[in-house]
């Protein structure tokens, strides 16, 4: 009996010792480690600068006229992702307007939207009266390079002309067939010398000038014999008491321009100076194509209630040319004969092909 406990014991021994050398092979199994430390999150983009141009002028751009600067400011804004704001500060009221150009000249601003009388002591201006664009409606580069190699002296450059397009014609209640019967007609007109000569010299009528919302009664009421126009003019009525419409019109552009401060245009990266003045142009071609659509159909009004007197021959030629002569001998007093030489050539360069057939 003992005997057969002292072999139970001995094989239960033999067992455990096996059991406990494999489990002694076997590999024990690591502790698990510390998590990995997440990778920092990047650094949110630094906000592009914005830059915030100044700007002043002669209106509080609520006309039609000014649309241009306010086609301006909006696509600078948008082409520049919000990088550029215009800041306009108003008009002769917050600088005169008379100081505006020093104000830029000096970046007291950075953009002046003006006419020519803000800057009329520079001559030159009157070129963007008569210079021709091209046919996608832009002015040829030789009209920019002309005007900021005079600008640049005053520390500006010229960016856009806008509504420079605009036909004028003479509301008539005279019927005419030549040059010669407006001899002793009493014209009215913008209250300007160079109207008066043109009047005067070139028409030989009397040029007189009603305050601004007379005109209709003026007309109807026979106080004058006609009146220059243009063509959105029906929208006071004039159609109505006018009864004839005499062309060929003379291409009036208009001067209201926008200027910045050269300084401030050179320290811009040269991503947002293209910007700029591909803005610029954009604004100059549409609004060109704008005016020549307006015009065309506000004539369609007066030709619908009016006869028109088209003249022909020398006549039309001093009707088309004779305003733009006047100018003309106004600028060759004030500048160089080499600058007015230049002036009068860069004034057939273009085609013009948006211009109203006549």
């Amino acid at each position: 009996m003992k005997k057969k406990m002292l072999l139970s014991l001995v094989a239960l021994m033999l067992v455990t010792s096996l059991v406990m050398a494999g489990c002694a092979g076997e590999a024990e199994a690591p502790a698990p480690g510390p998590a990995p430390t997440p990778a920092p999150a990047p650094a949110p983009a630094p906000e592009p600068e914005q830059i915030v141009l100044k700007a002043a002028g002669y209106t509080t751009l609520t006309r039609l006229y000014d649309m241009g600067l306010n086609y301006f400011m909006d696509r600078i804004y948008a082409r520049s992702d919000g990088r550029i704001i215009v800041d306009y500060r108003g008009g002769p009221e917050s600088i005169p307007e008379e100081e505006q150009g020093i104000a830029l000249q000096k970046g007291i601003i950075d953009l002046n939207w003006f006419h020519i009388g803000t800057w009329g002591h520079v001559p030159e201006h009157s070129i963007l009266e008569y210079a021709l664009h091209n046919p996608d409606g832009t002015f040829p580069q030789e009209v920019h390079d002309f005007m900021n190699k005079r600008f640049n002296q005053d520390n500006a450059m010229w960016l856009i002309s806008t509504r420079h397009f605009m036909p004028w014609y003479i509301a008539s209640n005279k019927k005419v067939a030549t040059i010669a019967d407006f001899s002793g007609m009493s014209i009215s007109c913008f209250a300007s010398e160079r109207y008066y000569t043109f009047i005067r010299d070139s028409l030989g009528a009397e040029p007189t000038s009603v305050g601004e919302g007379e005109e209709f009664v003026a007309l109807q009421r026979g106080l004058v014999d006609a009146m220059f126009v243009t063509a959105d003019d029906w929208k006071l009525g004039l159609h109505e008491v006018a009864k004839y419409i005499i062309s060929p019109s003379w291409r009036w552009r208009s001067t209201n321009s926008l200027y910045m401060n050269l300084e401030t245009f050179n320290k811009l990266s040269p991503e947002l100076q293209d910007i700029v003045t591909e803005v610029a142009a954009s604004v100059t071609k549409d609004i060109l194509i704008r005016d020549v659509g307006n015009a065309q159909s506000n004539l369609r009004v007066w030709l619908e209630a009016c006869e028109e007197i088209r003249l022909t021959g020398a006549d039309a030629e001093i009707l088309a040319t004779g305003f733009a002569d006047v100018t003309w001998g106004d600028v060759k007093g004030k500048v160089s004969p080499e600058t007015y030489n230049e002036m009068r050539a860069l004034a057939v360069v273009g085609e013009g092909t948006l211009s109203l057939p006549e």
